[in-house]
């Protein structure tokens, strides 16, 4: 190029800088940015969990459809073992307690009573 037309090529820049500042409305920032500007810096387990997620993230929609979808359903299928078996400790919990309660009624009933 000649040294002619690089004044001619910045000032071409200067212009078309100015007309797309010109219709560009200023931006604001999204309330997700203004969140994160006034959060407090995370821990190290937030940013561990953090990148794990987002590594998990990554590697999943790296996947083909078909791979997705069964990773997906494997996903869902191991959630409601561990939900199912949530539930069942809760519930074992409960007719213990209420074991418990049945059993401290009957000594109550007929054992206190004697030494009264």
């Amino acid at each position: 190029m000649s040294q002619s037309n690089d004044p001619n090529l910045q000032e071409r820049l200067r212009q078309l800088e100015a007309e797309l500042n010109a219709q560009s409305p200023p931006r604001l920032p999204s309330a997700s940015e203004a969140a994160q500007s006034q959060a407090p810096e995370p821990t190290g387990a937030t940013r561990l969990n953090r990148f794990s997620l987002s590594r998990l993230s990554t590697w999943f929609n790296d996947l083909s459809g078909g791979v997705r979808t069964v990773v997906a359903l494997g996903g869902v299928v191991a959630g409601l073992m561990v939900l199912g078996a949530v539930l069942k400790l809760v519930s074992q919990a409960v007719a213990l307690a209420l074991i418990l309660g049945a059993a401290y009624l009957v000594y109550k009933v007929f054992f206190q009573r004697e030494r009264s």
